[in-house]
């Protein structure tokens, strides 16, 4: 009897309570003492199906996005140049000659061709001669070895660029290779093909990465015993420059007994445009977030974390190293892109981070003065021991583990659990 009130008075249950009891408080058996509650772990736990089309369907975008970017890459990698004029009203005597488009310097404003003369038909071989083929020296580069002080002039050269020897190339003798190579100028603007709009010109480096220029070669044969005309049979060009795309203008162009005149149109190729718009439209993103990020701490009283002082500060100089890696841009900032999608860009993101940082700064020193004032009203409020009497310890109360998102979870069983079974214990053993 008294044991039995001890118990209720002592708040234990007995066994016919514990049966009311939720399941995760009371064991499953009562004799069995090893048994452990359901931890938060088990809620996470996904079902193995539905992590199997999670894996499916992951799989399957990843194939897609690699198949769409490797095929728009192709489309974009630029072909070779292979473009031909057919020679108009052709002499008796001919030579055939293939260039090679090797390189293209945005910077010295220039390109490299190489040249490859040679017979066009055995008729050559039978009839030897030497044909000497000149160019027009003012359209070399001054990286070309020629020299500045060189004096400039209109008049026809009269020293070749290249003499062709038939027999030393139809014979087994030895002989030198047929080849020689010229670095030309890019022309920046021809008055035929200038723009007569408002905007920057295309044939300036202002224009980038829109920017195109163009390419003048003029050739001529002549024997050099009679200085008889002989036709260049431009048969094949080919060779790809890097981030540059080269197109034949077949109207300017001209291919007779008198000579060979070809004007190219060089621009950037498809490829490095479309990197240069996708930054462009990246980074006015990346500033219009910021602009949302600044007008929720003002709007929203969210908590302060540290990425809102590392985020500006980095983005400023991912900006800054992102422009001087794009393909081909100019040194230095001044160009279309830098005006509509770089420089407005760093303006503002500045600003957005000043403002972000003095509102979060704002925000703590309020804080902070709350928190003193609030102090000696606390005080006040506290209990005062009196004499003789021994003050209270309070003890500070301990947060339940609720399994949120900030708490920890363990195997080990809960505390509520593990006292009712000692309460349980204690009382058969009275």
């Amino acid at each position: 009897m008294f044991s039995f009130l001890r118990t209720h008075r002592s708040g234990a249950k007995t066994s016919s309570q514990l049966e009311s009891l939720p399941l995760r408080t009371r064991p499953q058996n009562a004799n069995d003492r090893t048994h452990r509650p359901r931890t938060c772990n088990s809620r996470f736990r996904m079902p193995a199906d539905k992590t199997t089309r999670q894996v499916v369907v992951s799989v399957g975008l990843t194939i897609i996005i690699l198949a769409a970017s490797f095929g728009i890459t192709s489309r974009l990698i630029q072909s070779e140049v292979n473009q031909t004029i057919a020679l108009q009203d052709p002499p008796p005597r001919q030579i055939s000659l293939m260039a090679k488009f090797l390189n293209i310097d945005d910077k010295a404003q220039s390109i490299t061709v190489e040249w490859y003369p040679s017979p066009v038909s055995s008729d050559s071989c039978e009839n030897e001669q030497v044909v000497d083929i000149f160019t027009d020296p003012n359209l070399f580069s001054s990286t070309d070895g020629t020299s500045l002080n060189d004096m400039k002039s209109s008049a026809a050269p009269t020293v070749p660029i290249f003499r062709f020897n038939s027999s030393d190339v139809c014979s087994d003798a030895p002989s030198s290779a047929s080849v020689f190579r010229t670095t030309l100028n890019l022309i920046m603007g021809i008055p035929n093909h200038r723009s007569t709009s408002g905007q920057a010109d295309k044939d300036s480096i202002q224009a980038y990465p829109f920017d195109e220029y163009f390419l003048l070669i003029l050739m001529w044969a002549r024997l050099a015993n009679t200085n008889e005309s002989v036709g260049i049979s431009f048969d094949q060009s080919f060779g790809t420059p890097i981030n540059f795309e080269l197109k034949l203008d077949t109207h300017t162009s001209v291919n007779n007994a008198v000579g060979l005149q070809l004007l190219y149109t060089v621009s950037r190729s498809t490829g490095v445009k479309a990197l240069v718009i996708i930054i462009v439209v990246a980074n006015w993103l990346v500033t219009i977030a910021f602009l949302w990020i600044t007008v929720a701490s003002f709007m929203w009283d969210h908590a302060i974390v540290a990425e809102m002082f590392v985020v500006p500060i980095a983005t400023l100089f991912a900006f800054t190293s992102v422009r001087a890696n794009l393909p081909g841009a100019p040194t230095g900032f001044g160009a279309v892109v830098d005006y509509y999608g770089i420089l407005p860009n760093l303006a503002l993101i500045t600003l957005f981070s000043a403002i972000l940082l003095l509102q979060v700064l704002y925000r703590r020193v309020l804080g902070a003065a709350n928190s003193g004032a609030n102090m000696p009203v606390v005080m006040e409020g506290a209990p005062v021991p009196t004499v003789g009497e021994n003050p209270k310890r309070i003890s500070p109360a301990i947060p339940q583990n609720n399994c949120g998102a900030a708490c920890q979870c363990s195997d080990k069983p809960e505390e509520g659990h593990m006292d009712l079974e000692r309460v349980v214990s204690k009382q058969d053993q009275t």
